[in-house]
């Protein structure tokens, strides 16, 4: 993690014009998942976990997802270290938040959470880091809006998706992103939406 001089920062003016207003940018939109959805079964995945680490780890590969606020500085992580979702176990409707660290193959990350989700006893897991990434999963309904709303220096992306359907032959889930506008413009979002079809694609 590096401290950015505002100095010479080419995202100064965007800094100092959008700061004080906490921003915040929300996209929703459709993937396509007609490929991925059957090679996780093949693969005896989670589609929930493995999908985390996909998105997960696309973010990363773009510099405006490791953005943080540290000590009131701007400061770029080079490398997001933790996820954080969350799930609901078996006979409850209380949903729980699971902290995994990002680290290994898809492999490695789906039974490493799986153990986590299994020996987490409390709604919410001790405070991380800034560095994070958020995910809140709806899988009962294939919505087409989700706002995102945020205090202070909430500034972690926040990754939010909802239940698969079937159209027009294709299996498509409803998938938003939540961003802090300081670090993330409307570019990155494109991005990242294109990372995640390219990624999902060619699992």
């Amino acid at each position: 993690m590096k401290f950015i001089d505002l100095s010479t920062w080419e995202r100064a003016p965007y800094y100092h014009a959008l700061k004080k207003d906490n921003p915040h940018l929300t996209i929703t939109f459709e993937l396509d998942i007609s490929r991925f959805l059957p090679r996780v079964h093949e693969r005896g995945l989670s589609f929930t976990r493995a999908f985390v680490y996909l998105v997960s780890t696309c973010a990363n590969g773009i510099e405006a997802y490791r953005y943080r606020f540290v000590e009131g500085k701007v400061a770029l992580y080079e490398r997001i270290e933790n996820v954080l979702y969350t799930y609901m176990k078996k006979g409850s409707q209380l949903f729980q938040v699971v902290n995994v660290p990002l680290t290994g193959t898809v492999e490695e990350f789906v039974k490493r959470a799986a153990a986590l989700e299994a020996e987490q006893t409390t709604a919410f897991p001790p405070p991380v880091g800034p560095d994070r990434f958020r995910f809140s999963i709806v899988p009962w309904i294939s919505y087409t809006q989700a706002i995102v709303t945020a205090e202070g220096e909430n500034d972690a992306p926040l990754f939010i998706w909802g239940k698969y359907h079937e159209r027009e032959g294709k299996t498509l889930l409803p998938f938003t992103i939540g961003a802090h506008h300081v670090f993330v413009d409307g570019v990155h979002l494109g991005q990242l939406a294109e990372a995640l079809q390219q990624a999902l694609d060619a699992f």
